[in-house]
């Protein structure tokens, strides 16, 4: 009995390993979008605005929700209607 459930363990084990590497990786490449995408809402890219007001918001990137919330509003100044949105539903 023991023989069968070892095999199952390690099948198991290994798909750990490989889904916390990949979401390590992940957050990596994450950490290096960030970076770019709030240069370029800081150069006035709208898109880049909300998308950086997202992640923000979201807690997924560097900032915080409230700096999200502002990158957000200024997305909607800009006339976003997507940034509108997610601005007024942050609420």
């Amino acid at each position: 009995m023991l023989t069968s459930t070892l095999p199952t363990a390690m099948r198991i084990l290994k798909t750990i390993i490989v889904t916390f590497l990949l979401v390590a990786i992940q957050e990596t490449l994450f950490a290096v979008d960030d970076v770019s995408l709030l240069k370029e809402a800081r150069k006035g890219s709208v898109p880049a605005m909300r998308q950086i007001g997202m992640r923000m918001y979201k807690g997924c990137s560097i900032g915080n929700p409230t700096f999200g919330i502002k990158w957000l509003r200024k997305a909607a100044d800009q006339g976003d209607t997507k940034a509108m949105y997610r601005w007024v539903a942050s609420f």
